[in-house]
This record gives C-alpha cells, structure tokens and sequence, in this order.
C-alpha cells in the first residue's frame, strides 16, 4: 500500500484518535499545501536507497533541502546519478517525480 493511500492518524483534544484516507493532494493555494510539502520532501532523503554524501569533520552530508529544492552532496558524477535515481524511485512512491529539464549539475571540485 503506498503512503498517499494509507491515511493520517491524528489524536484530537478529546484523546480518541482518528483515522483520515488520503486518496488525493490539496488545491493549490491551500493553507496546507506548504507543510504537506515540507514532510513530503523531509521524508524522500531518509529513505532514499542511496546515500552517498559527503564528510566535513567526522559530519556525513547527502543533502540540502530548500522549500521544493533539494541539491545532493555527492563525490562523482555515478555518485550523483546513483542519487538522482534512488531520490526518483523514492518520490514516485508519494506521487512526486523529478524535472528533468529543471535539474542542474554543478561541480564544485577543484581540478575535475
């Protein structure tokens, strides 16, 4: 069962829980289009298959997440392919999908 079809728990003030299936998104403009996004888009890194990332210090880093934005923090270009895919797969499970014509590489290594 995808995520989109499993429902929302929530616990109202009277502490009984409830049970809401979500079988589609909001209207553009709604109030709760922003932080449906922000878990949507916190949710696809954390189980994306791979990881490659980078190290600062003894810190790992695979991703910077901006509003509707995500750039990956990878070491070669299989790197980021392999990322690109694993982000892909990951956020087809949501419903999402990548624009490719809006996807940029950058490299930011010296001598490569």
């Amino acid at each position: 069962m995808s995520p989109l079809t499993q429902g929302l728990r929530y616990r109202a003030a009277c502490d009984a829980w409830f049970m809401l299936l979500l079988t589609s998104g909001v209207r553009q403009g709604c109030v709760l289009a922003p932080a449906l996004l922000c878990v949507a888009i916190d949710w696809i890194p954390r189980h994306t298959k791979d990881k490659p990332g980078i190290e600062v210090d003894r810190e790992h880093f695979s991703d910077l997440v901006y509003a509707d934005d995500t750039a990956f923090l990878v070491n070669t270009t299989s790197d980021a392919v392999s990322s690109l895919g694993s982000f892909q797969d990951t956020a087809s499970a949501l419903g999402l999908r990548i624009s490719w014509p809006k996807t940029k590489l950058q490299n930011l290594a010296a001598g490569h």
